[in-house]
């Protein structure tokens, strides 16, 4: 697949190339937001597993606050 691209392009007149390249680049940066969305859903999930598995916290460690949670959010860039 990515052979019959390239030989296509390779036929392409400069107008063509160019509307080629701008929807590679909308394309592209389409893709970087979702990653980065995707990303920031995993560190979500990571985050309530954790305060979740701390719920059930050992004996000598200090409570989960409130507080606590709004600190790992803001880490999180949440806010």
């Amino acid at each position: 697949m990515m052979a019959h691209h390239r030989q296509t392009a390779a036929r392409m007149n400069r107008n063509e190339l160019a509307q080629l390249a701008d929807e590679l680049i909308q394309r592209a940066h389409r893709q970087e937001h979702m990653i980065m969305e995707l990303q920031r859903a995993a560190a979500n999930l990571l985050m309530e597993l954790h305060v979740a598995q701390m719920k059930d916290e050992p004996p000598g460690f200090a409570p989960i606050r409130d507080c606590h949670r709004q600190w790992a959010k803001e880490l999180l860039g949440q806010q």
